[in-house]
């Protein structure tokens, strides 16, 4: 089965230093990230935010050239070592798509979020497949 060519962009996960990467990155590349943080996600009995990681970063984005953007988030990295907190994220412009893709790669392996709708995205899913590797697909459109 053949998808269509989704963008490609690497999704880093921190434990709490990611505003300080940020910051750092930001030089690096001579972009301003933009910046979503626990606390501005709506209230969610189902996704309630631990004490004291209100500042974490939820979600961020760099625009490091045209069309080329680097995702940044806070998450609790406990047990991983440096390199295994990249995720690839591919982005689509259909539901149909998306879903084609989440199931072929979730195929022998492991969900890490439920495909589905989502108050960031119309649609989004994140797996480990079979090889290890860390993949997240979403809506080109945010929701």
């Amino acid at each position: 089965m053949k998808f269509p060519i989704p963008r490609v962009q690497p999704h880093i996960a921190f434990n709490g230093n990611c505003g300080e990467a940020i910051k750092f990155y930001e030089k690096v590349f001579g972009a301003k990230a933009q910046v979503f943080r626990y606390k501005d996600a709506p209230p969610d009995p189902n996704w309630p935010v631990p004490a004291g990681r209100e500042e974490w970063v939820m979600q961020a984005c760099i625009e490091v050239s045209e069309g080329m953007k680097f995702q940044f988030c806070d998450c609790d990295q406990q047990g991983a070592n440096a390199g295994t907190n990249i995720c690839l994220q591919l982005t689509y412009g259909t539901p149909k798509e998306i879903t084609q893709v989440y199931n072929a790669l979730i195929d022998g392996g492991k969900e890490l979020c439920k495909l589905g709708k989502q108050f960031w995205a119309q649609l989004y899913g994140e797996l480990i497949d079979k090889f290890g590797i860390r993949w997240s697909v979403i809506s080109e459109e945010a929701h």
